[in-house]
């Protein structure tokens, strides 16, 4: 029974924390008055299966609910390793899923050594984007476009 109830516990950290962000996320783009962040967007899961880039960060999303990630710079959440979690490249697999929250969609990544990050899915300029806000001091924007274009 202890064993249920902490993973349970888990699974709610690892869900919690990633909603608080995009409450976060959702208040930035509310008073976007500069037009920074891209549009929210709505979508299914099967507009995004394939492989996006930012710079030297490159993520794969696959069909069948796996992903690849290579040096991808994002915000990690409730990581096994102390200290691991926060702003940082990683890389790694694990499964994806999309949902919509707050009005817009969102990509859950959950790596095989149970870290957690979120990109939101916004468009911009007439594409389909996953972005993040970094917490850089500058209020850098990290946006992945698909790899195709």
């Amino acid at each position: 029974m202890n064993s249920l109830k902490g993973s349970r516990s888990s699974l709610y950290r690892a869900y919690l924390v990633p909603v608080i962000l995009l409450a976060c996320v959702a208040c930035a783009t509310l008073q976007d008055s500069e037009n920074r962040f891209p549009r929210a967007y709505i979508t299914n899961e099967e507009d995004l299966v394939g492989s996006w880039r930012f710079g030297g960060s490159r993520l794969l999303l696959k069909k069948d609910g796996g992903f690849t990630a290579s040096d991808l710079f994002a915000k990690y959440f409730d990581c096994a390793k102390v200290d691991s979690g926060g702003e940082r490249e990683k890389s790694g697999k694990g499964v994806w899923h999309g949902r919509e929250s707050m009005g817009t969609s969102v990509v859950f990544l959950d790596f095989s050594d149970r870290c957690y990050a979120t990109l939101s899915v916004g468009e911009q300029q007439g594409k389909i984007v996953l972005w993040d806000d970094l917490d850089s001091g500058e209020g850098e924007l990290m946006i992945m476009i698909s790899a195709t274009e």
